[in-house]
């Protein structure tokens, strides 16, 4: 967050729901925002090889890879849980411009 408040310009928030359901689109985004030409083919080259079954298989036993399925955390936290870890979010979050209606 301290970061994102003082060089706005140096911080592009992307969530793993948004990469996970528009992953061409927001490639793309993160390409323009590093300032990289990257035409349909580099992005779709991209998007290929950060699946998470690509990404898994390259990691070549490495066990930070977990599902890979939106919302799994779902099962591990309760309600209640997940309500207090979004509220620590959203405050530590508040002001610094994450595009996401809980945090703001």
């Amino acid at each position: 967050r301290a970061e994102a408040l003082a060089n706005p310009a140096q911080v592009l928030w992307v969530r793993y729901e948004d990469l996970h359901l528009r992953p061409e689109e927001e490639v793309s985004r993160i390409a323009q925002f590093l300032g990289i030409a990257a035409d349909e083919e580099l992005i779709r080259r991209c998007v290929h090889h950060s699946r998470f079954k690509q990404m898994k298989e390259q990691a070549k036993g490495w066990s930070f890879f977990r599902k890979g399925v939106v919302g799994d955390a779902d099962r591990h936290f309760t309600p209640e849980l997940a309500r207090q870890f979004d509220e620590v979010i959203a405050d530590q979050s508040r002001g610094a411009g994450i595009p996401y209606a809980q945090c703001e």
